[in-house]
């Protein structure tokens, strides 16, 4: 989980909280906490499933397999060059 990302999150929805008492930003307090809380929680369900899914995988897993466990791959490379472009 990107820990930056997520302190942000949260300091997102302190604020939120704190926006939130004052009559004048109400509306801003609140949806400073729905988008605080919606990406955390965003953050944590995909840090299970993938976790879920790489422990689901196990060695001699065909590629159809892997594939619908995992899903298909953003990009394929033939090893010579890193997964990220330009690295």
């Amino acid at each position: 989980m990107n820990t930056t990302g997520t302190a942000l999150l949260g300091f997102a929805v302190i604020i939120g909280v704190l926006m939130a008492c004052f009559r004048a930003i109400r509306y801003l307090g609140i949806a400073s906490v729905v988008v605080g809380v919606g990406g955390i929680t965003f953050y944590l369900w995909q840090g299970r499933h993938w976790v879920n899914g790489y422990d689901s995988a196990h060695l001699g897993f065909t590629e159809t397999q892997v594939v619908k466990l995992l899903g298909r791959p953003t990009r394929i490379t033939d090893g010579t060059e890193w997964v990220e472009p330009g690295e």
